[in-house]
């Protein structure tokens, strides 16, 4: 996955005086187009990291997970949502 589109909005856009934490909006892209080869490789990180098996249907929400975990880097004065969310 990358980010398309980053959009910084509430407390922070509005100038408060004290800001609770900063909302983010993301829009996440798969870098591979295409289904079955996202499914081939993130089968095979899985494998390479260990896994002695692979849950039904956690590939499609996986990467969105990983993503925004490491953009929000346990800080909890960032709070990520999705451009959905915003909008």
């Amino acid at each position: 996955m990358e980010v398309t589109e980053l959009v910084v909005y509430g407390s922070y856009i509005r100038g408060a005086e004290e800001l609770g934490d900063l909302d983010l909006a993301c829009k996440l892209w798969p870098k591979i187009e295409d289904a079955d080869e996202r499914k081939k490789k993130f089968i095979q990180h899985w494998r390479d990291a260990g896994a002695a098996r692979v849950l039904a249907g956690f590939e499609i929400r996986w990467p969105y997970d990983e993503v925004m975990a490491f953009l929000k880097n346990r800080r909890r004065t960032i709070s990520l949502h999705d451009m959905d969310d915003f909008i």
